[in-house]
């Protein structure tokens, strides 16, 4: 954890004690802060997996008696961390088994991985960006249809999870990254993963997004640097590219890419 991150941990935990204590603390309310604190520390030595902080959190949160909304559980197997943002976020990428698995590579508004990522083979156009036959809002790129965001049955977080998981909008992925804290890390936990490792600003809840590249024909490129994460809108001004979050070394920021393109999904449910 960096300073600001271990300074919300902190005024969460005493935010806590001071609710508790108001009522009468008793030798159960110390022990359960006690417990908080030293899983705060736990983590922040590298202990444990995001996965295990905000399970073990939620646990002694509820011990407590206070609501944490639903902090981490799962919906249809599938396993997601409330940050107290809009949407609910799977705790692994689409395709994957646990948090540090880069998963499966999709392009957008296909429902299942493939090979190879090219123009030619993607199913939503006739062979190039300027024959597009669904998702186009302007006769230059295809059929024009006024379509900007996907369908149910476009979108692989449903197809493959269940109706109530969805790849997020832009906007929920902004809200994601404005509502956390940040970090890089080269050696998640010790895995040997790199990625972004998120704490909400709300809650303390942890998010983990690993860096596992992107594919263009039957090439991986960027694994370890770099990681691509679908949003389900089109970019408004080139019909030919979807929005999609974006993480690196030094940034996490919403842009648009090819929509042939093979990148990895994390689903949203919503609360």
């Amino acid at each position: 954890m960096n300073k600001l991150q271990l300074a919300a941990c902190s005024v969460l935990v005493a935010g806590m004690c001071s609710c508790l204590s108001g009522n009468g603390s008793s030798d159960a309310d110390s022990r359960n802060n006690e417990k908080l604190e030293e899983l705060n520390r736990q983590f922040e030595a590298g202990n444990m997996t995001a996965s295990e902080y905000n399970k073990k959190r939620a646990e002694i949160l509820e011990a407590t008696g206070r609501d944490n909304k639903e902090f981490f559980g799962s919906v249809g197997g599938h396993q997601y961390v409330d940050l107290g943002l809009s949407v609910k976020w799977a705790t692994c990428n689409l395709g994957a088994g646990k948090e540090v698995g880069s998963g499966e590579f999709y392009a957008w508004g296909e429902i299942q991985p493939k090979s190879r990522y090219n123009w030619k083979n993607y199913a939503l156009s006739k062979g190039s960006d300027h024959m597009l036959t669904k998702y186009c809002s302007e006769s230059i790129y295809g059929v024009d249809d006024k379509k900007s965001l996907l369908e149910e049955s476009d979108d692989a977080a449903s197809a493959n999870w269940g109706k109530k998981w969805r790849i997020p909008t832009s906007a929920e992925c902004d809200e994601l990254k404005n509502g956390c804290t940040w970090v890089w890390t080269n050696d998640y936990n010790g895995t040997g993963v790199a990625g972004r490792k998120g704490t909400s600003i709300k809650n303390g809840a942890v998010i983990f997004f690993p860096a596992a590249g992107f594919r263009l024909d039957d090439k991986l490129s960027g694994a370890g640097e770099l990681g691509y994460y679908w949003a389900s809108n089109l970019d408004k001004n080139d019909n030919g590219s979807a929005c999609f979050l974006y993480l690196d070394g030094s940034s996490l920021v919403t842009s648009s890419y090819f929509r042939m393109g093979g990148l990895n999904i994390r689903p949203v449910v919503v609360k």
